[in-house]
């Protein structure tokens, strides 16, 4: 046995992306469930949210190295 670890992998690229936009539409989502109606601050968490997901699915697509 060795005291080597193995290597760290770093994520893919888009992985930060896709994680925080779809973090973003599920608490707009939830804002807008909890206050009753699809305001601005929640429209906004949801379609910034979808942008994010959308260039995180992107970037993992023209990864092919």
């Amino acid at each position: 046995m060795t005291n080597e670890t193995a290597p760290h992998k770093a994520p893919k690229k888009g992985y930060v992306a896709k994680q925080l936009g779809g973090l973003a539409m599920i608490v707009g989502v939830l804002f807008a469930v909890f206050s009753g109606s699809f305001t601005a601050p929640a429209a906004l968490l949801f379609f910034g949210g979808l942008v994010a997901l959308i260039v995180g699915i992107a970037q993992r697509d023209t990864d092919r190295t």
